[in-house]
């Protein structure tokens, strides 16, 4: 008899044991969703009080915030610089979140306000990324890796840096992160093709496409390339039924013309549009076809 009631109070406690546990998970979700909020209400370029965040320049956490020197005498600093230390505390709560005991029992797409999620048709892969507004003209985005394996459980990437950063030529993921994520069945299991836009200046867009897979509790890039150019006219599309990816941009002098191509320094034939068409070959991608048309001549200003 004394068995059955320790058992039935061991179990009368396991629902409220997971009550606080979603408690706490919904707690931090909602603190993350304060902090991302304001966030992006901020501007870079603007002044604003460290009152108005509940701040002061004596705070420890602010004061030399990364290696902004901040005033004894006045509170008033550029925008910019509390949004770095409210960038890093969101970071810190986002890895968390993807880190919490239960996460897989949850759907990441829309959980958080202002980040933009990428999900996998399996499921299984999850690219989360937010807008970093320095005010610059380069665009950056932090990015978040979050992978729910078969057998492993719970695989997360974070921070995700670019190669200069990391060391590593063959490192999976940009950190600029990707928008859209297309699941390709394989005999060797699923692998990923990932497609994401980029912005060095105002006029500078760079489209990225790779193919990752995760082996042996690691990803592995398979095949990546770019198309870069000074205008949005650079278009990048892919056919899910038949595999292909069609790649179409135009010379400028940002890209230097099409790849394995000398005919961009040839300044009577500077002008011409790149065409690339990629096939799936059952373990990779493939280029299948290559063709240059030569563009008339720009008119000389007169």
């Amino acid at each position: 008899m004394r068995k059955v009631i320790v058992c039935l109070m061991v179990l009368m406690t396991l629902p409220s044991f997971a009550q606080k546990k979603d408690k706490d998970f919904n707690k931090l979700v909602k603190e993350t969703n304060k902090l991302l909020d304001v966030l992006f209400s901020m501007s870079p370029l603007e002044n604003c009080t460290l009152k108005e965040y509940g701040l002061s320049h004596t705070d420890e956490r602010i004061r030399d915030y990364r290696g902004y020197p901040i005033a004894t005498d006045t509170d008033v600093i550029l925008q910019v610089n509390v949004m770095s230390f409210y960038r890093d505390r969101i970071n810190e709560n986002i890895q968390s979140i993807l880190n919490y005991p239960s996460i897989i029992q949850y759907d990441l797409v829309g959980l958080l306000h202002h980040v933009q999620v990428a999900k996998s048709e399996d499921g299984r892969l999850y690219i989360l990324k937010y807008y970093e507004d320095d005010g610059g003209s380069m665009a950056f985005f932090r990015t978040f890796i979050h992978y729910r394996s078969e057998h492993n459980g719970v695989v997360n990437h974070f921070p995700v840096y670019n190669i200069a950063e990391s060391g590593d030529p063959n490192a999976p993921f940009e950190e600029n992160g990707y928008d859209s994520i297309y699941t390709i069945k394989t005999t060797a299991g699923n692998k990923y093709l990932l497609f994401g836009v980029g912005q060095s200046c105002h006029t500078c867009v760079s489209n990225c496409f790779e193919l990752v897979s995760y082996k042996d509790s690691n990803f592995v890039k398979e095949f990546n390339s770019f198309a870069t150019s000074r205008a949005w006219n650079t278009t990048v599309t892919y056919d899910k039924k038949d595999t292909v990816i069609d790649v179409l941009f135009y010379s400028d002098d940002v890209n230097g013309g099409c790849i394995c191509s000398d005919t961009f320094q040839d300044e009577k034939r500077r002008n011409h549009s790149c065409h690339y068409i990629y096939k799936f070959n059952g373990s990779t991608f493939e280029l299948k076809k290559q063709e240059i048309e030569f563009l008339p001549p720009e008119k000389e200003e007169e």
